[in-house]
């Protein structure tokens, strides 16, 4: 069963004015009538929205599935998230993955999240602030092995530890992980 255009939202956890502006470019009041209902998104929207919708699921599936194949997985992982749109663009290497919208990240987050509980792993999530890791790096380069090791030291000191599916809300809306987090969402 596909989900309608409202559905897809809620999901994603995207509001009209975080559709708009950081996904699709559109004035808040047309990303508000598409997702009420009262208008159909144009096709190319709705398959945008579908693509991205498509490889967050599948990106919780792909990292289920290499911890699954790997000859010694860890016993938990460090999931980091950015507080907003300004600190992932600062940070993300990977221009583009996430398709410029922190919540969007937040939420391939937060499914990866669901499904390693799910499948009995456990994890800390930290939240992955631009100014203070900046502040850190001082002369470094800034690289993947950099923000490893940063998220690695800030694990210890602030991560939110979740060992199994109850410490999940019992129904997980979007935005849950960075709410506990303390971060913004749109």
């Amino acid at each position: 069963m596909s989900l309608t255009f409202s559905q897809m939202m809620a999901d994603l956890g995207l509001s009209p004015y975080g559709l708009a502006q950081n996904v699709i470019s559109v004035p808040v009041p047309q990303a508000r009538a598409w997702i009420a209902g009262q208008k159909a998104p144009p096709s190319v929207v709705r398959e945008r929205m579908e693509e991205i919708h498509t490889t967050i699921e599948q990106r919780a599936a792909y990292l289920l599935e290499m911890l699954k194949e790997a000859d010694d997985p860890p016993e938990g992982l460090v999931l980091a998230i950015y507080p907003n749109d300004d600190d992932m663009k600062r940070l993300d290497l990977e221009s583009g993955l996430f398709f410029g919208c922190h919540t969007l990240y937040a939420r391939m987050i937060e499914r990866c999240a669901e499904e390693l509980l799910m499948a009995g792993y456990s994890m800390t999530a930290v939240l992955h602030c631009a100014e203070d890791y900046f502040d850190w790096l001082g002369a470094r380069t800034h690289s993947p092995e950099a923000r490893s090791e940063y998220v690695a030291q800030i694990e210890d000191l602030h991560g939110i530890e979740l060992h199994r599916p109850e410490d999940m809300p019992k129904e997980p809306k979007p935005g849950w992980l960075l709410r506990r987090l303390g971060g913004a969402s749109r």
